[in-house]
């Protein structure tokens, strides 16, 4: 984890304009724990947006990019977003983006979104690479209990295309529900101004 006094300077700058991803699973380090409560605080003073990793994997020896030695401390249940309910009731305003929403903790991701209105999910390559079946599922119960408006594509450092090609294959998303989860729900968001957003449209 970063030093906070070195974070709290580089928010204060406008270097950086959210926190995460926060991997704390890895690290065996409950979110609730002390040692994440200047992150959560730093976050929700400089009302800049957590990103948080979510889910039970991959664990140690588990992909390609977990080097032998990885994590050692990881705790799977750590990364159940119901574990996030006390760190919201103490920062309400604070939004936290879950990170690659849809794997094994739906239930509790919905309940959290129902709870929080600053609560975002997004569709990372991991959901692209996981089962067809679990990806439109998943993303069709965030849709089906009213959450398309507060889902936004994550690239989690690879390429956006699969994920993308996922989204476009599905047959219950409308335009502008999948321009949402393109653009205009990461927008709201991170409050782009609309002179970018105008720009980014181009017009």
């Amino acid at each position: 984890m970063p030093d906070a006094a070195w974070l709290d300077q580089q928010l204060s700058a406008g270097t950086l304009a959210g926190i995460g991803e926060l991997v704390f699973s890895y690290a065996g380090i409950a979110p609730v724990d002390p040692a994440m409560a200047d992150y959560w605080a730093l976050a929700a003073r400089h009302d800049v947006p957590a990103f948080v990793h979510i889910g039970r994997g991959p664990g140690p020896g588990q992909g390609p990019r977990r080097h032998e030695g990885c994590c050692p401390q990881y705790q799977a249940d750590y990364g159940n977003p119901a574990l996030l309910r006390p760190v919201l009731q103490r920062h309400p305003r604070l939004r936290i983006v879950l990170q690659h929403a849809g794997f094994d903790y739906l239930d509790e991701t919905v309940s959290l979104l129902r709870d929080f209105p600053n609560v975002y999910v997004d569709m990372s390559v991991l959901n692209s690479v996981g089962p067809r079946a679990l990806h439109d599922a998943s993303l069709r119960r965030l849709v089906s209990a009213g959450f398309a408006s507060r889902i936004v594509l994550g690239s989690d450092d690879q390429d956006y295309a699969p994920i993308i090609a996922r989204i476009e294959g599905t047959d219950f998303l409308t335009p502008a529900q999948r321009r949402g989860i393109y653009y205009d729900n990461a927008a709201r968001l991170l409050r782009l101004d609309r002179a970018t957003t105008a720009r980014d449209y181009g017009r």
